[in-house]
């Protein structure tokens, strides 16, 4: 009988906590809502102060913004401690889930990525380290499915190194171990590193960001870093251009992902990468802001602005000490920001600004631009705050004489 009256005190605990986060939102969203918005364009988010000490190098106004996003973030958070990957989406994803974790410890919210963590450590022995390995991709009620990509995974391996740099809690150890293993045994005789497996256990075939995230996510540099730099030399790399390119072959196909990841991932990666990735831009008309918005396309089509890869092309910026280019991308993905109904003033970022393709032919899904998403939203938080979350691992101390892209 105590055990039964411990867990009812438990969960009436947990509901009071959940309704004061609740009310604080509503507070917040109400006092944001109310101030009158001086433009458009360049907006007072409405804080008298923001929440968080601002960073010099990124607009107060933007930072301010981005508190208002990670209280969307933190009301997205469900008892077991995920997010969902959109505002009533069912489905949850590894790598959003990786992504805010960063995004929390970014803003010191230390045990909403705790949350997060704890989820994936109760399962490492019944999904990380079963079968094939790895975590899936994806869950809903119904437990995990679809693959077990590499990238994500590496995801999640990053998240746990930034998590363990912040507070240097060691909880977390025994997974980043078993992480760190699995994805080394995805590693190819050729250097490179396969993509994960399908759900019938079927080997998914090498992909470039997979590669940039794996060798960031594996500390240190060893035979593994060399294997994989040396494969992305002889099969990613466009030897006339020097670009990084997606698959193998001389019709060359650039993504955005792999011009600012490899950027933040590979050390002394030249700044003018980052220009070449203007082949991407293209402006949108945004129907729930009713604005235009200038920004990157996942690829060189350019029927869309990808507003999660536009945040993570601002945080190249950054690094690269271009801060008021960094700016000016930051304040064109804050302009698609989409209110949350029920709370006034409580801000996401839409996926997209549009229903245009992503990656191939495929049409992006209904809502695209309307609903706030996750990765798009954490990108956005990371980036007012300047937070790299390669950064910890980024200095490898690659050879020279691997350098392929050095000018």
């Amino acid at each position: 009988m105590t055990g039964n009256r411990n867990q009812s005190l438990l969960t009436i605990l947990r509901v009071m906590r959940n309704w004061l986060f609740i009310a604080l939102v509503i507070v917040i969203g109400m006092s944001a809502s109310c101030r009158k918005q001086d433009d458009e364009t360049e907006a007072d988010p409405g804080f008298q102060q923001p929440l968080v000490t601002p960073v010099s190098n990124v607009d107060s106004a933007l930072i301010q913004w981005s508190d208002t996003v990670l209280l969307w973030l933190g009301s997205m958070q469900l008892e077991n401690g995920l997010l969902a990957t959109s505002y009533e989406s069912n489905l949850l994803s590894l790598y959003d889930n990786a992504l805010s974790v960063c995004a929390f410890v970014s803003a010191g919210q230390y045990d909403m990525a705790e949350r997060i963590l704890s989820f994936f450590k109760a399962r490492l022995n019944s999904e990380m380290l079963y079968g094939s390995g790895g975590y899936f991709q994806f869950r809903n009620a119904s437990g995990p499915q679809g693959n077990r990509w590499l990238g994500d995974n590496a995801w999640l391996l990053i998240a746990i190194h930034n998590y363990e740099d912040a507070t240097g809690d060691l909880q977390f150890s025994e997974m980043k171990l078993a992480l760190d293993n699995w994805i080394r045994a995805q590693q190819d005789v050729d250097g490179g590193v396969n993509g994960g497996t399908e759900s019938s256990g079927a080997v998914i075939g090498k992909v470039t960001e997979g590669m940039i995230d794996a060798f960031n996510a594996v500390r240190g540099f060893d035979a593994f870093h060399a294997g994989v730099l040396t494969y992305l030399r002889e099969e990613r790399w466009d030897t006339i251009d020097r670009l990084p390119v997606s698959w193998p072959g001389s019709n060359y196909y650039y993504a955005l992902d792999n011009f600012s990841w490899g950027f933040c991932a590979l050390e002394g990666f030249p700044d003018r990468v980052l220009n070449d990735a203007d082949r991407f831009l293209n402006a949108q008309f945004h129907v729930p802001s009713q604005q235009a918005i200038n920004g990157y396309c996942f690829d060189e089509d350019r029927d869309a602005v990808w507003l999660e890869g536009t945040a993570q092309m601002a945080i190249a910026f950054l690094k690269s000490g271009d801060a008021a280019r960094a700016n000016t991308v930051l304040r064109e993905v804050a302009k698609a920001r989409v209110v949350q109904s029920q709370w006034p003033g409580i801000f996401g970022i839409p996926y997209a600004t549009n229903q245009g393709t992503g990656y191939g032919g495929g049409l992006l899904w209904n809502g695209v631009d309307s609903q706030p998403a996750t990765a798009s939203s954490c990108w956005y938080v990371m980036a007012c705050r300047e937070f790299d979350p390669m950064q910890l691992n980024y200095g490898k101390g690659v050879p020279d004489e691997m350098e392929f892209w050095s000018e």
